[in-house]
């Protein structure tokens, strides 16, 4: 017989009594626990209700990359005034790439070029390109790339 647990496993069973089912199931509820664990260690949370606090959340991301800390949109988030800090210099080619990264965790589903032009936004091409991470990789020194693969042990999406 075939159980599907909430948390997206499959565990089968058989009826030789062989355990092998629980043990997967057992390791993958402590694996979503440690990951539950990490969320809850690394990104803010409301007190009341356990839940990651979204802006207090893409602010502490901002402020992990060492090239967005006390930009413009950073504190707290604001993605329009982050997109507006990018699109009219934006620092360096790896701070550029970590805003665009930021504006993709925030909505990655979002054209942040037509974004800027609906808000007047007047940008050089590309500068609001979507995020590219063999770019980033490459191009970020080890403190931007550990912000990154922070997010990426234990990420969260508005």
């Amino acid at each position: 017989m075939t159980k599907k647990p909430d948390f997206g496993r499959v565990v089968v069973g058989n009826a030789s009594g062989d355990n092998e089912g629980l043990r997967q199931l057992a390791q993958a509820r402590q694996g979503e626990e440690e990951h539950q664990r990490r969320r809850r260690e690394e990104w803010p949370h409301n007190s009341d209700d356990g839940k990651i606090n979204l802006l207090a959340a893409m602010s502490a991301l901002a402020n992990s990359f060492p090239g967005l800390r006390g930009r413009p949109g950073t504190e707290p988030w604001d993605a329009i005034a982050m997109l507006r800090y990018l699109c009219t210099g934006g620092g360096s080619h790896g701070e550029k790439l970590a805003a665009r990264f930021a504006l993709g965790v925030w909505n990655s589903a979002e054209d942040w070029e037509a974004t800027a032009k609906k808000q007047r936004i007047e940008y050089p091409e590309a500068a609001a390109a979507k995020f590219d991470v063999f770019e980033a990789i490459s191009t970020w020194d080890d403190e931007h790339r550990q912000a990154f693969l922070t997010w990426c042990e234990a990420p969260f999406w508005p």
